[in-house]
């Protein structure tokens, strides 16, 4: 009786190892699927007009330069060529380390026709996904041999003759006008208490930017990254006074209405 219990349980066992085993060999067969990786080795020419060899358009690209970083653009460079990186939060890429990469997917558009997706980016030993749910907004943007600069006053022809008197009181005349001019000159950036201001500089002095949005910031940083110097297209504001000026260095403020990136001219607005 005993014999014949023992002997029911050890079947009774060996029916439900038997079925673990069934059940567990596809699940181990499962896991050691190779799943093939969709993102291709790519650098960014390749990523934005290359072809891709499995038609996912997906890359993957070890250290691009990151040319400026805006909250939901950047911009790219490769040698002379920029491209438009979007997401719905790009400033985590502010910290990256000397060694990354990017995973991106191309994107179709009207202008710019193309342009890339982050989906995530590895720095060092660390993976972070980023979401892309919101349409990218891309800044108007028109190649400067056609932009019309008719209506804007050359102010450093127009004052390069005057006297420093003269030139402050047609400063001031344009300032009260809101004439529309345009300048020459070298962008430079300062903070102070955690506000970051941009003037344009030049041999009349130095002209406060105002009225920059995020898309104009971010390619302000990117002439800054490139070759520093810029024509601006601004309204002219009301002069500080003299001690102001004395003070603070600055001749007069401008509202940014357009700027020259490389060979474009960039609407901030």
């Amino acid at each position: 009786m005993k014999m014949t219990t023992d002997l029911s349980r050890l079947t009774a066992r060996l029916l439900v190892l038997a079925l673990i085993v069934a059940v567990a060999l596809p699940l181990a067969g499962c896991g050691k699927k190779k799943i093939e990786k969709p993102y291709e080795t790519a650098t960014l020419a390749q990523a934005v007009s290359g072809e891709s060899e499995n038609k996912l358009f997906k890359f993957e690209m070890t250290n691009p330069e990151i040319l400026a970083i805006g909250t939901n653009l950047a911009l790219l460079a490769e040698n002379d060529r920029i491209e438009f990186l979007t997401a719905d939060d790009l400033t985590a890429l502010s910290t990256l380390g000397d060694s990354y990469r990017l995973a991106v997917h191309r994107a179709w558009g009207a202008s710019p026709e193309i342009y890339l997706v982050l989906d995530y980016y590895i720095d060092g030993n660390d993976t972070t996904f980023v979401t892309s749910d919101e349409p990218p907004v891309f800044p108007s943007f028109q190649n400067f041999a056609s932009f019309d600069a008719s209506r804007h006053i050359d102010l450093v022809t127009e004052l390069s003759a005057l006297s420093d008197k003269d030139s402050r009181t047609m400063l001031k005349t344009h300032g009260k006008q809101g004439s529309k001019i345009w300048l020459e000159g070298a962008l430079t950036r300062g903070e102070s208490g955690g506000q970051i201001t941009y003037y344009i500089e030049n041999n009349l002095g130095k002209f406060q930017l105002q009225g920059i949005n995020n898309l104009g910031e971010t390619f302000l940083k990117a002439v800054l990254a490139d070759t520093g110097r810029t024509t601006v297209f601004v309204t002219m504001g009301e002069v500080f006074r003299l001690s102001q000026q004395r003070v603070t260095g600055v001749t007069a403020p401008v509202t940014l209405d357009n700027f020259r990136f490389q060979n474009y001219v960039i609407t901030n607005g």
